[in-house]
């Protein structure tokens, strides 16, 4: 630092830092957080800590992403390790030695200059590639704002002055041991060729030179300090809120619930003339919640959510990262504005086919380097097109049958248990077998559709054969609410889940056997909220847990020579982290396993989820197709799977493309085995 410039400096700074601390008030002011909202929720930020060291400073999901996440990370670190090397040095020289203290001296100043030129190598590196990924080989699913590239230019001068600095001052004031500031050595040979030594005839020039290079590299750093607010850096402390909002009581399976019908019909019994005043939906900018504004300015705009996105891949009329950049850009037009907020569907901010077009597989969600649920956005805004009656005759087929018969099918209730006619062993049902230790919910496939009843029957072959005591409800159960759920039909969701509750709540069963890994997460996750907790099982986990513990004995004879390839289901492995259990089955009955590039949780969708299954959506191609092209791709005989849905998709998929593979539930290919 040039002699006696500390009070300029600061005098300086403080301007730079009232332009930024006006940007966090104005920000702040937009989404409608203060002191009572930050209150309330300050003890987030210790009970989500794990979350944000991981996912924050730990760039956890940010690293699943090679090239973007190494760039990335080491901008990050660079400039964390930089700005503390600052900090430090402006206490050194301004607090501690006016003291009589010294801390940058010997050994530990030595290592302190080590340290600082390699992470502002690392640096200087990151922000080139970043520059050379937008300008030469920008992916397909990048956004990018008007100002990134000023901005990285910005941090590139940051990068490259600071070791110019250094070396023109180690030119003009010599000192041992210059091999420990490695790049900035560089540099001080570089200034030194061209007569920059303090014996030089330039001398002075040259000082003059360092102190004017040295207040550029200021400016610019408290210019861009000062631009937090204003710019895409301010998702830093963004995604920190966000991370710190997240209610770590509510699986990710778990939908948001704008009402409880149970206390609506509650308070209804004692005053009659009681109507709730609902806003359901997600309808204009108004309707964003704070925490919501905070969650949409975290977006970069990386493009990681469409990158993972099913939709997108098949051509359809969906981008996750639009979805939150829409929404972005619109509250912040109608906040300029200050007019009355209209609806978000009538000047195209969001569109109806855009909303239907996701499956809900959480992709996005799960490939969100800071945490933001776009899933929950959808949902409201799909609740919004419900409550305006703009669905689509099929969507409106669909809860006219739930409505009617409590399936999705439109079939008689009494036909549920058919599927079990066939059976050696009789499947009694729960009317008929009261103390029994399990409840097997079938669901609504596996009790109606031809091809999935296999899944039951072969569930139940194995559950006998490992001597379990079962029962079914049979033609008491009812749809479990999913498919009006994800449709955005909150009312018909919540009619159906309250009167299964109340039937196995007043049944002596506390454990559930599900085949279907959306019953299993409806049933786990979305019932406790009204009153219903069970212990449920999906068939994945209670087949592994059967044979590693003895009670299933598996040949693995037949299947010893077939190759396999396993689809992981999104309600399974995201919803839920099932995914090592149907791998487990699989290895004991010694199949040749061949994992998909995309598995586990980077799965890919089949296409049937978020009530796709019951509807059409424009598109360029199946999300369908392009898994099963995947699944081809492995040399595999068979496509394992886990979900009646999947299976479902996967053989209708197989029949149109005529590929050449044979689609079995994991439970049918163990079934198999059995004698």
């Amino acid at each position: 630092m040039p002699a006696n410039t500390s009070n300029y400096l600061y005098a300086v700074f403080a301007v730079f830092l009232v332009i930024f601390f006006y940007g966090v008030y104005r920000k702040y002011s937009i989404y409608g957080l203060g002191f009572k909202e930050i209150s309330q929720n300050a003890s987030r930020l210790v009970r989500n800590g794990r979350r944000i060291i991981s996912d924050g400073f730990g760039q956890r999901k940010i690293l699943q992403r090679r090239y973007g996440g190494l760039e990335h990370s080491w901008m990050f670190y660079g400039i964390t390790a930089l700005t503390a090397g600052t900090i430090l040095v402006g206490i050194d020289y301004d607090i501690l030695r006016p003291a009589g203290i010294v801390l940058l001296q010997g050994d530990f100043y030595l290592g302190y200059k080590t340290f600082l030129d390699i992470f502002g190598l690392a640096f200087v590196i990151a922000v080139v590639l970043a520059l050379a990924r937008r300008v030469s080989f920008k992916p397909f699913f990048m956004g990018e704002d008007r100002a990134d590239r000023l901005i990285l230019l910005g941090l590139l001068y940051m990068g490259v002055s600071g070791f110019v600095q250094e070396g023109l001052d180690l030119a003009l004031i010599p000192v041992p041991f210059t091999y420990f500031s490695p790049i900035g050595s560089v540099f001080m040979k570089l200034f030194s060729s061209l007569g920059a030594d303090p014996v030089s005839s330039t001398f002075q020039s040259w000082v003059t030179t360092y102190q004017a290079l040295w207040w550029i590299h200021a400016i610019v750093a408290f210019s861009l300090i000062a631009a937090i607010p204003y710019t895409k850096f301010f998702h830093v402390p963004n995604a920190i809120v966000n991370m710190a909002m997240i209610d770590e009581n509510r699986p990710l399976g778990r939908m948001s619930t704008p009402f409880n019908l149970a206390e609506i019909m509650k308070q209804q019994e004692s005053n009659p003339e009681f109507m709730p005043d609902l806003n359901v939906g997600l309808k204009t900018s108004e309707d964003l919640k704070w925490n919501q504004r905070v969650m949409l300015d975290a977006c970069t705009n990386c493009g990681r959510c469409e990158a993972a996105c099913p939709a997108n891949a098949a051509g359809r009329d969906l981008s996750p990262r639009l979805v939150v950049q829409d929404l972005k850009n619109r509250y912040y037009r109608d906040e300029r504005k200050h007019s009355e907020n209209s609806d978000f569907f009538s000047d195209g901010t969001v569109r109806d086919t855009e909303m239907y077009s996701c499956v809900t597989c959480l992709a996005c969600v799960y490939e969100c380097p800071v945490d933001i649920n776009q899933l929950d956005f959808i949902s409201d805004l799909r609740r919004t097109i419900v409550s305006s009656n703009r669905l689509a005759p099929d969507q409106n087929t669909l809860l006219s049958n739930l409505a009617a018969h409590q399936n999705p099918y439109g079939f008689s209730n009494s036909n549920r248990a058919n599927w079990a006619s066939s059976l050696p062993n009789s499947v009694k049902t729960i009317a008929e077998n009261p103390q029994t230790e399990y409840l097997y919910w079938v669901g609504c496939v596996c009790s109606f559709d031809q091809r999935a009843q296999s899944i039951a029957r072969a569930l139940a072959k194995i559950m006998n054969a490992a001597g379990l005591s079962f029962a079914i409800l049979g033609s008491e159960e009812s749809c479990n609410g999913d498919p009006a759920r994800r449709l955005g039909e909150e009312g018909r969701f919540q009619e159906l889940a309250l009167v299964n509750i109340e039937k196995l709540n007043s049944l002596a069963i506390k454990k559930i056997i599900t085949s279907c890994p959306h019953c299993f997460n409806t049933i786990k996750n979305e019932y406790p909220v009204f009153g219903g907790k069970y212990e449920v099982i999906h068939h994945t986990q209670l087949i592994s847990d059967l044979i590693s513990t003895g009670k299933l004995k598996v040949p693995g004879e037949k299947l010893k020579d077939i190759s396999v390839t396993l689809h992981d289901a999104c309600y399974a492995v995201r919803y839920n982290s099932i995914f090592e259990e149907p791998r487990k089955i699989l290895e004991s009955a010694k199949v040749d396993l061949r994992e998909m590039h995309r598995c586990k949780e980077k799965t890919f969708c089949c296409g049937a989820g978020g009530s796709n299954y019951w509807y059409r959506v424009p598109q360029k191609k199946t999300v369908t197709s392009i898994r099963t092209e995947e699944a081809a791709s492995t040399g595999a005989e068979t496509l394992a799977t886990e979900c009646p849905f999947c299976l479902s998709m996967f053989e209708d998929s197989i029949m149109v493309t005529g590929t050449k593979m044979a689609v079995r539930d994991v439970a049918e290919m163990i079934a198999d085995d059995l004698p």
